[in-house]
């Protein structure tokens, strides 16, 4: 709708210049918001990019397979190490009872005489 100006009073001017100062001042925002929206999504792309070099042919997924596959063997080498320890442990404990007990019964037979 198309407005004479010498038809308006010096009122109606008014408003009707600070209605288009608001216009241009809001249309102003809207670019600079779009503007900061793209720069944004850009930022982002880049970012995206950037992690993806950090894996493999971007295989984010393969790559976490790939760490939760060295925690698995990490798992398994500990419970390799604490089943050695407990054999180890058994078997010393079972070599010092049968040498106490060797030891012993050389005593008891040199008590009785009967030993060497």
């Amino acid at each position: 709708m198309d407005i004479d100006p010498k038809t308006l009073s010096a009122d109606a001017k008014a408003l009707l210049v600070a209605l288009q100062a608001m216009q241009q001042q809001q249309q102003r925002r809207d670019a600079e918001q779009q503007d900061q929206r793209t720069a944004l999504q850009r930022e982002i792309m880049a970012l995206s990019a950037a992690v993806k070099t950090g894996f493999p042919d971007g295989d984010l997924d393969g790559h976490r397979r790939y760490h939760e596959l060295l925690i698995e063997e990490a798992l398994e080498r500990k419970k390799m190490r604490s089943a050695i320890f407990i054999h180890v442990a058994k078997s010393s404990t079972w070599a010092l009872i049968l040498g106490l007990l060797a030891v012993l019964w050389i005593g008891f037979k040199k008590k009785l005489g009967t030993g060497e």
